[in-house]
This record gives structure tokens, C-alpha cells and sequence, in this order.
């Protein structure tokens, strides 16, 4: 299903440039912004629960995004529910480094032909930044029972304090 096409014009008094707060303390570093607009990232990233929520599309974007996301529950059954939610925005990553992905039809492509120890590493990503998790992945990626175990324990374990630290800070 299309998704229709909304214009929002841009208020009368828009910048002509971005703004950017320097936090270089003027050691003339510069930033460079970039934008990626691609319909990949509308299409991934609208698979997401939380999308469209707090009033951030317009009333006909809301309707397609409801209509679609019923159409696709019928065709894919509970696993949308189940798996689409982070999965799927995580997921998104691959297509960054692959300009030539800019649609949903293209991006699903690309995750059919991506092996899937690189889809892993990616929905893995977060909790790869420690080099013991990164080498006991690779050891779970080739297969080693052993390693799965202590690859879920340890990702258990992080969600576990992440979940207390998140307790404390209330």
C-alpha cells in the first residue's frame, strides 16, 4: 500500500541553515550535518509500536499507518507483534552504509541477501561494545552451543541493570 504524499510548509521565519550549538570551545572544529531521508527509514521505522504516537503525524499519514499496519498483522500474523517492534528499527542500520537502499521494497531485498551473522551483529550491536561480548558472539555465531548460553545470560544480566539503574534514577 502507497503511502500518500503530505506537505508541510516550512513556517515563514525558518532558518536558512541549521543551527548548532559549538561546543568546540572555539578551536575552529567544525561539524557537518547530514540528513539521510530515504523511505526505508519511514518504512522500518514505522513498524515500530511507537510510531505514530503523540500526535506526531498528520490525521491521513495516521489512517495509512493504521490501515497498513492492520493489512500487514492479517498477512504476517502475531510475529509482527512479537518481532517488528525494535527488531525491525535496529534492523534499519544495514541500509545506512548502502545509499543505494531507499525504498521498502529495496530494503527488504537487502535483508534476504544479508548474511545472517551480520543481521546478529546488528540487532546485537549495543551489547558488542565490551570485547569479551564481542568475542563470545563471534564463538555463538559460528554455532557454539556454549557460547549462545553465555551470549543470552550476558545480555540478560545488562537488561537486568539497566532495568535497576533505571528503578534508582526514579
Amino acid at each position: 500500500m502507497a503511502r500518500p504524499a503530505t506537505r508541510h510548509d516550512a513556517p515563514a521565519t525558518a532558518p536558512t541553515t541549521p543551527r548548532i550549538r559549538d561546543f568546540s570551545g572555539g578551536r575552529g572544529v567544525s561539524t557537518q550535518v547530514e540528513f539521510d531521508v530515504r523511505t526505508v527509514y519511514d518504512f522500518s521505522f514505522s513498524l515500530s509500536k511507537e510510531a505514530g504516537g503523540a500526535d506526531e503525524l498528520p490525521a491521513a499519514d495516521q489512517r495509512w499507518l493504521t490501515t497498513a499496519r492492520t493489512t500487514l498483522r492479517e498477512q504476517v500474523g502475531p510475529a509482527l507483534d512479537a518481532y517488528c517492534d525494535e527488531l525491525c528499527v535496529v534492523t534499519a542500520g544495514i541500509a545506512v552504509d548502502r545509499p543505494d537502499v531507499r525504498t521498502a521494497t529495496a530494503f527488504v531485498e537487502l535483508v534476504r541477501e544479508t548474511p545472517d551473522a551480520v543481521i546478529l551483529r546488528q540487532l546485537l550491536g549495543d551489547h558488542l561494545r565490551d570485547p569479551d561480548a564481542t568475542a563470545l558472539a563471534d564463538r555463538a555465531l559460528e554455532g557454539d552451543r556454549r557460547a549462545i548460553e553465555r551470549l543470552v545470560d550476558h545480555i540478560r544480566d545488562e537488561a537486568d541493570t539497566d532495568r535497576r539503574t533505571r528503578m534508582v534514577a526514579l
